[in-house]
């Protein structure tokens, strides 16, 4: 009922233009990996070890991570420079298919100011200054997908999943870090439009240029800002 109940609301606030409603486009069969509050779901059946993972935005929650490399003995590539974050996997994660690097996904390579939370129990750090991140910030490397994959040697991403607080839009906004989507399968995204400074018009603006290129929504969580979009163009 509880799901139901959030449902509904969304699709409230969506209609009054103050939040935004995914309908699902591709029904298909996924399953669940990772904990009820961090967990994301992949189309089910379809990683095996060499699929290509990429994780941006670990905060203090990597079990979706370590539920692929359990099932399907996958490397995981994870992205966060936040220091909480580096701090939790040295002490937690010891699984050497877990690699953590302390690197922003950006529209630029080079580095970025990014704000700490105001309370100290948060983790995620954000490109934005705002009530929530008037804390210290610091100064962390950053790249664009693309430069990353080719760091890595990857011409595909078979996942990748991105939670980096707002970031999205400009990492994806046109150009480049738009195009290298396009050798990605399946995208895990979490939106920000109800953080400020970010709106409704982003990610409407954002899911609109993901369609443009083929990506059809699979499935969304309950608050919706949560998506799981499949390449429909995909054929690796």
């Amino acid at each position: 009922m509880r799901k139901l109940y959030r449902r509904l609301r969304l699709r409230i606030k969506a209609l009054l233009g103050r939040d935004v409603w995914l309908p699902v486009e591709r029904k298909l069969p996924i399953e669940h990996h990772g904990s009820e509050s961090c967990g994301w779901p992949v189309l089910a059946d379809s990683l095996n070890a060499a699929s290509i993972i990429y994780s941006f935005g670990v905060g203090e929650d990597a079990s979706f991570d370590v539920s692929l490399i359990r099932k399907y003995g996958c490397r995981v590539l994870a992205f966060d420079p936040t220091p909480k974050s580096l701090d939790y996997v040295r002490r937690t994660i010891g699984d050497p298919l877990f690699i953590i690097h302390p690197t922003a996904l950006a529209d630029h390579v080079g580095t970025l100011e990014l704000f700490l939370p105001t309370n100290a129990e948060h983790v995620s750090a954000s490109l934005e200054m705002t009530d929530r991140t008037k804390g210290a910030s610091f100064l962390a490397e950053c790249a664009t997908l693309g430069e990353i994959m080719c760091r890595n040697g990857h011409d595909h991403i078979d996942v990748l999943k991105v939670d980096i607080e707002g970031a999205e839009y400009s990492a994806f906004g046109a150009g480049e870090g738009l195009d290298n989507l396009r050798r990605t399968h399946q995208l895990l995204i979490e939106f920000h439009h109800w953080m400020e400074p970010f709106s409704v018009r982003d990610t409407l603006g954002l899911c609109e240029r993901l369609k443009a290129i083929g990506f059809r929504v699979a499935w969304t969580s309950p608050l919706g800002h949560e998506v799981l979009f499949v390449n429909s163009n995909w054929k690796q």
